[in-house]
Parts: structure tokens; sequence; C-alpha cells
């Protein structure tokens, strides 16, 4: 967690002057949310198809991600 910076120079052989690019990021660490997830359906059912809720159980916002459940 923190910023970052890069510096990229590059340097020419015949005396050009050197063309130098700074990059500069900031990484924060997000934890994954703590979720209960029920299956709604018996085990094994005719189907083949089962609906699962999923329950925050850690209070995280969901608007703010995107998770994929598979």
């Amino acid at each position: 967690q923190g910023e970052y910076e890069v510096t990229i120079t590059a340097g020419y052989p015949n005396g050009e002057p050197a063309c130098t690019y700074v990059a500069n990021t900031s990484y924060v660490a997000v934890s994954a949310p703590v979720f209960e997830a029920v299956v709604l359906e018996s085990s094994f059912n005719p189907g083949g198809v089962y609906t699962v809720e999923v329950i925050n159980v850690s209070g995280f916002n969901s608007t703010l991600e995107d998770y994929e459940f598979a």
C-alpha cells in the first residue's frame, strides 16, 4: 500500500540528450467481502439447476465492486 514512482531513462550512444519518462501510481489494498452462500434447493434436484442466495456478512458496500461467483 502506498505511492510509487517509476522513472525510465533512454540514453543514446551518439550523444543525443537522454529521454526520460516518469509514471506515478498509488496502490490501496482492499480485502474481499465476507459472505455466506445458501443453496435454496435440495441436493441432487432433478433439474440440476440451483439457486444460491449470497448474504453480505461483512457489511461490504456491493456497489463499489463487482464480484463473479462460479
